[in-house]
């Protein structure tokens, strides 16, 4: 037993100096993730979120999303993946949003997504790079590469606006449309077969 002695103080020795190495580890990784959510300023983080907004008893939007953080000095929920419905306010139906990220301030109920917008309103599909709906007015603001597909019709802008209340679409700054029906869009050599 005698001749075990040394070892056994040499494997304390060095389980001493692991388990302070690790201790010592675990105390920077904590500070560092500190240091972190400070820089962030994030006061929660939430993952599959949904939020709504609306008025006398109707709904004027619900949005559905992978990740958010609140951030509570600015009052801005920031988004990842939102999925928004709006609700029209003429007929209520539907006009469902999709985006990479997004952000909504909570005290005007305005958001903003970003990039890759896609908006699906019944036989109408929009693709934009931006989109601003402003909770006072109820207006879509559309901008950036800005493409709207109805039917035999593809429009392009660089600036729409989809009016809620009204269910109007405007588009300005150098409209581009082009309509279409299978006889024209289809190569003459192919329709010849």
């Amino acid at each position: 037993m005698k001749r075990f002695l040394p070892w056994i103080a040499v494997l304390l020795v060095v389980l001493a100096l692991v388990g302070g190495w690790l201790w010592q580890r675990m105390k920077n990784d904590v500070a560092a993730v500190a240091e972190l959510a400070q820089e962030l300023d994030v006061d929660v983080a939430l993952q599959q979120v949904e939020l709504s907004q609306g008025s006398e008893g109707k709904a004027s939007w619900r949005l559905v999303a992978d990740k958010a953080n609140y951030l509570k000095d600015e009052q801005l929920v920031r988004l990842d993946n939102p999925r928004v419905i709006y609700y029209q306010e003429q007929d209520g139906s539907e006009v469902n949003v999709t985006a990479t990220e997004g952000e909504v301030e909570q005290s005007s109920g305005d958001a903003r997504l970003w990039p890759d917008v896609v908006i699906v309103s019944g036989p109408t599909t929009v693709y934009a790079d931006h989109l601003f709906y402003s909770g006072e007015t109820r207006d879509i603001d559309l901008t950036g590469n800005v493409r709207m597909k109805q039917g035999e019709m593809m429009m392009t802008a660089p600036h729409l606006i989809m009016d809620m209340k009204t269910n109007d679409i405007k588009a300005d700054g150098g409209v581009t449309s082009l309509l279409w029906s299978e006889q024209t869009a289809v190569p003459a050599k192919e329709r010849q077969q």
